[in-house]
């Protein structure tokens, strides 16, 4: 909770990121199926490569406006007057980096959470698809 007593401040500037990550797991898994292949036979190895891939694309797309809404969050009132101007005052003062603060922390969880999420969704597919 803010000083002023809300608690959500700065939360409705999310960005939607499911659409991209999706997509991008989809565009890795078709990248790495053979000519003539299916996407849903790929191995193992593609299927997690496909994973990572889309953690980290998610990720890439949803950091900045992550960063700003953190920084929203722990501004003491009065600071920001709202996304944007947090936004140009941050990369005023620290320059277009500064967005991606915990880059490296985010892209190593990023990575085999979500290479074992979509693997898990693989697995799961498969089994459902044999089952009925």
């Amino acid at each position: 909770m803010d000083r002023a007593g809300n608690a959500n401040r700065g939360s409705q500037d999310t960005v939607e990121t499911g659409s991209w990550y999706f997509a991008a797991y989809e565009a890795s898994k078709k990248a790495l199926t053979p000519a003539g292949a299916s996407a849903s036979d790929l191995n193992l190895g593609a299927v997690i490569a496909s994973g990572g891939l889309a953690g980290v694309a998610m990720w890439l797309i949803a950091l900045p406006p992550d960063v700003i809404k953190s920084r929203l969050q722990a501004a003491p009132h009065g600071v920001y007057s709202g996304f944007m101007d947090c936004a140009r005052k941050t990369i005023a003062q620290d320059g277009v980096g500064a967005l991606f603060k915990g880059f490296g922390p985010a892209m190593a969880r990023a990575i085999p959470a979500n290479a074992a999420t979509f693997l898990g969704v693989e697995a799961s597919m498969k089994f459902m698809n044999s089952m009925f």
